[in-house]
């Protein structure tokens, strides 16, 4: 059950920066709940960029992110010129368990750190500790949640997670459900090419994400392949990947059986497609950046997505797409025309 004194800071305006689709979508649905005015950022990149025109009154900070990591990201927020970023409040997301997590985050530049997934009670204390007093909080009760059954997954605890709502867990399950059929393929991709470092990035969002839910078998699963990640142990990962994935689809197929029919994706992705066919739209991206017209570029985007694509293709569409929210073309020009160049 949701903690009865509750706070809600109307006025506060927050930055979460978090690669994983499935983690941001639940830590932002968590954060409105107090009536937050939120942004996100699924990249460090995209988090400096933000900060270029943006001041928030804190900033949730995920550690493990492929490229540029938290840390990095907030030591380079430190070493911007401006006061704000010398005393901007940034507060480490961790699954990390270790007991001296707190001495990896606070001497790199973060005042605080919380644990994923967040804890209600320990949240508000962020809140208290670190908000400005200025009339931004105040206390309010929070509606108590439903019931809801999955094969596997402890519903229960993981709508505590969401606050106490279950549409929004609903919503995160819709996340989890579109993302994860792609993540499949992604971490098996990792495992059969020996890319152990982005393997165990992948699987420790895993071990986020199904704790999250509440698929706890599937997280300390996902638990020891991290471990094995950070091991190099090739060997464990070759032998294990298969049961992992298959674990991992079958919680999956369970959420998908309570998801609403319009939550469902009826539209596969396009596998029968040529060079051209994405030549054509790349063209018309380019095209619409060039005559700076957002809506066919997101529109366009979007089709660009439909493809069958490799994973290092969809990660530079997204970057394409990060650099657009924040009306940053001429990245995403350079971006976009490297895509068109790999082609």
């Amino acid at each position: 059950m949701c903690d009865t004194n509750n706070i809600i800071a109307k006025k506060a305006k927050i930055l979460i920066v978090d690669d994983s689709n499935v983690t941001l979508k639940v830590e932002e649905d968590f954060m409105k709940t107090y009536g937050m005015d939120v942004t996100t950022a699924s990249s460090g990149e995209e988090c400096l960029s933000l900060l270029n025109s943006n001041r928030y009154d804190l900033i949730f900070m995920d550690h493990m992110m492929p490229g540029m990591d938290g840390i990095e990201t907030t030591l380079k927020i430190r070493k911007k010129s401006d006061e704000y970023f010398k005393k901007a409040i940034i507060i480490a997301l961790t699954a990390n368990e270790s007991p001296n997590v707190c001495s990896m985050y606070v001497p790199n530049g973060f005042n605080d750190f919380l644990k994923k997934p967040i804890e209600i009670a320990k949240f508000n204390q962020i809140l208290r500790t670190y908000m400005p007093r200025d009339n931004k909080i105040t206390t309010s009760l929070v509606a108590e949640f439903n019931e809801l059954t999955i094969k596997d997954v402890d519903t229960k605890k993981a709508i505590q997670n969401c606050c106490g709502n279950v549409h929004n867990y609903l919503s995160l399950l819709s996340v989890t459900y579109h993302d994860g059929k792609n993540k499949i393929k992604i971490i098996k991709n990792f495992a059969i090419t020996n890319d152990i470092k982005n393997y165990t990035i992948e699987v420790h969002a895993l071990k986020t994400v199904a704790a999250i839910i509440g698929a706890t078998q599937l997280s300390e699963l996902s638990k020891h392949h991290e471990i094995a990640g950070l091991r190099n142990d090739l060997a464990f990962i070759l032998d294990n990947v298969d049961s992992l994935l298959s674990i991992y689809d079958n919680i999956l197929n369970n959420i998908k059986l309570v998801l609403p029919e319009d939550n469902i994706d009826i539209n596969p992705k396009i596998k029968n497609f040529t060079v051209q066919d994405l030549y054509d739209l790349v063209n018309s991206i380019v095209d619409a950046i060039d005559n700076f017209d957002l809506d066919l570029i997101n529109e366009t985007l979007n089709q660009l997505l439909n493809y069958d694509l490799s994973y290092s293709q969809i990660s530079t569409i997204n970057k394409v797409q990060a650099f657009i929210k924040v009306y940053d073309y001429d990245k995403a020009y350079e971006l976009i025309t490297n895509f068109k160049c790999s082609l």
